[in-house]
């Protein structure tokens, strides 16, 4: 039996790779951005043996960009993240999607073949930039991973915007619920609750706008 060729092998690690990025998001259902972004990409970096893997995370919420990083390579890349980011940040200006450029190793000498793919949400923004030391890198094997990854990433970042909005949504509900009903639990300096109190300062109204006097007991 002949061994299969260079070629061959690479399809059939491409067909498999297109089969654990399809079955991925039953896996990633009910996780939150950060969490679907990492494994995100530990996928990327195994399946095509990347020295780094970054991504920018922007969900549109108003908070604070999120950048997360992955290399088997390179252990400190996900404590070096900041500074990763901070190094490819001049070529992300000029950057167009797919292409490939060659970039400074943010972890020292030599360089990456680096492309970027944007996450393209709706709301907020972000990207997966993917860099090998690998000669010809991205082929477009890699760029077809590359591409149905960051596609079903979208999807479950975009289920997870729809959650969280829906999250606010209700907890701003039940602080307005909150704050009303303390509210009309308040009688002047008076704060309470149970049904005698209740009782009582309905009386307290009753015969307040008169010159009666009342003894109060209890």
């Amino acid at each position: 039996m002949t061994s299969s060729s260079p070629e061959t092998r690479r399809l059939q690690d491409c067909f498999n790779g297109l089969l654990s990025l399809v079955a991925a998001p039953a896996l990633w259902s009910g996780k939150g951005p950060d969490w679907v972004m990492r494994e995100v990409l530990d996928m990327l970096a195994r399946m095509l043996n990347l020295d780094l893997v970054y991504s920018r995370l922007d969900d549109g919420s108003g908070g604070a960009i999120r950048e997360l990083a992955r290399s088997d390579r390179y252990a400190d890349a996900d404590r070096r993240v900041h500074e990763i980011g901070v190094a490819v940040e001049p070529w992300l200006r000029t950057q167009q999607a797919a292409e490939c450029h060659v970039v400074p190793n943010p972890f020292g000498a030599g360089e990456l073949n680096v492309t970027c793919l944007s996450l393209g949400l709706k709301e907020g923004g972000g990207f997966v930039l993917a860099g090998s030391r690998r000669p010809g890198f991205p082929a477009d094997t890699d760029l077809l991973l590359l591409q149905v990854a960051v596609n079903q990433a979208v999807v479950e970042l975009q289920r997870a915007q729809v959650v969280a909005a829906k999250q606010r949504a209700e907890a701003a509900e039940a602080h307005s619920t909150y704050l009303r009903q303390e509210s009309e639990q308040h009688w002047g300096e008076i704060i309470g609750a149970s049904a005698p109190l209740a009782q009582a300062l309905k009386l307290v109204e009753e015969v307040a706008p008169t010159n009666a006097c009342v003894l109060i007991q209890g």
